[in-house]
Formats: structure tokens, C-alpha cells, sequence
């Protein structure tokens, strides 16, 4: 499934930052974390357009230890879905806060803003966890 709100060069740019976050190789076809990436009929990630791939990620962003939100949202007519992710227990702005029409396409992109973040990389010791 390709989501319309999004471009081939967008999906291998902000999956490859991902990768890079839960330290998965392409090389590894997607066998880095067996329960999950292990199907060898996926050579590309789908952490864009697969909620079973691109919440375990989000799952790792709170056990660093911070907040996420989801939210479901309907204006004239139009359902949008934003995620926000921000520190847990502070007042301070969201470090990331995204909204598209489509549910894993706002949680994928909040996902990519924080994995983008220097800061964040240097927080990132925990596993993935996909069971």
C-alpha cells in the first residue's frame, strides 16, 4: 500500500532514518528482529504504510521515556489523526508533533522527527522490542 500523502524519495529517506534508529540493516532483509522483520518477501521496510512495523518503533520512543499521544480528529467533513511525542512528566513544547489523513502516516512521520534529533540518538540504548 502506497499512502497518497507521500512520495517514493519521502518513504526510502524517512524509513532509512528509522533503520537507522533501531539499528536495522537492509542487508539484513528485515531480519534483524525476528517476530517482526523477518519475512524475506518484504526487501523494503514498510514502517510508512504497516502499523504492525511502525509501532514497536513508537513503543521504543516511550520506553526512552517519553509520552506519545494519538489523536483522531474530524473537520468539515475530513478525519485527520495526529501523534505527538514529547518528555515524560514536562511542560514543555512536544518534540514532535505531526498530523496527516492517514493514522501510521503521523505516527511514522513523528517517529522520523525524533529519530532525526541528535539528542535523541545519543538516548537511544534501548532494544526494540517486537513481541
Amino acid at each position: 500500500m502506497i499512502n497518497a500523502d507521500l512520495g517514493f524519495e519521502e518513504i526510502a529517506d524517512g524509513n532509512r532514518i528509522i533503520m537507522d534508529f533501531i539499528n536495522l540493516n537492509k542487508e539484513d532483509k528485515m531480519g534483524g528482529f525476528r517476530n517482526l522483520y523477518d519475512n524475506k518477501n518484504f526487501p523494503e521496510p514498510f514502517f510508512h504504510s504497516s502499523m504492525n512495523w511502525i509501532m514497536p518503533v513508537l513503543d521504543k520512543i516511550e520506553r526512552m521515556g517519553f509520552d506519545t499521544l494519538i489523536v483522531r480528529r474530524r473537520e468539515k467533513g475530513v478525519v485527520y489523526y495526529s501523534c505527538k511525542i514529547k518528555k515524560e512528566d514536562s511542560t514543555l513544547d512536544y518534540v514532535a508533533n505531526t498530523m496527516a489523513t492517514f493514522k501510521v502516516t503521523a505516527i511514522w512521520h513523528a517517529c522520523i522527527k525524533f529519530c532525526s534529533m541528535p539528542e535523541h540518538k545519543e538516548l537511544n540504548t534501548v532494544k526494540l522490542k517486537t513481541t
